[in-house]
């Protein structure tokens, strides 16, 4: 862990401990909302690079069916997997979507168990 990691640990754990400690008023508020701020950007990026890697995934997959392998799949079904964690780890991103289930009806093969 190199310094600076460690350095906002420790600040961290000093403001939950004052958030526990009903101490709001010694709380850093200016840096705890730019954290929570950098954490839902890092979130939603996380979530459009997913959503980016599985669609380009499937449009191969479909439309280029000679270079399908297992390579292909593979990604496919990680990407679906970390999607469903994105989402269950921050909920609120589901209405980053149009239709949160897209990614479950979006057509494959059957090896992918998805219908």
């Amino acid at each position: 862990m190199s310094n600076q990691s460690f350095l906002v640990a420790a600040w961290a754990e000093e403001q939950v401990a004052l958030l526990r400690a009903g101490r709001s008023a010694l709380l850093d508020m200016e840096n705890i909302a730019e954290e929570i701020a950098a954490v839902g950007a890092s979130q939603k990026h996380a979530l459009r690079h997913r959503c980016a890697v599985l669609l380009a995934h499937l449009l191969a997959w479909r439309y280029q069916p000679r270079l399908r392998g297992n390579g292909w799949l593979n990604t496919i079904v990680e990407q679906r997997d970390c999607i469903e964690d994105v989402l269950e780890d921050s909920p609120s991103l589901r209405r980053q979507l149009d239709d949160p289930a897209w990614y479950a009806r979006v057509p494959s093969c059957p090896q992918f168990g998805k219908a």
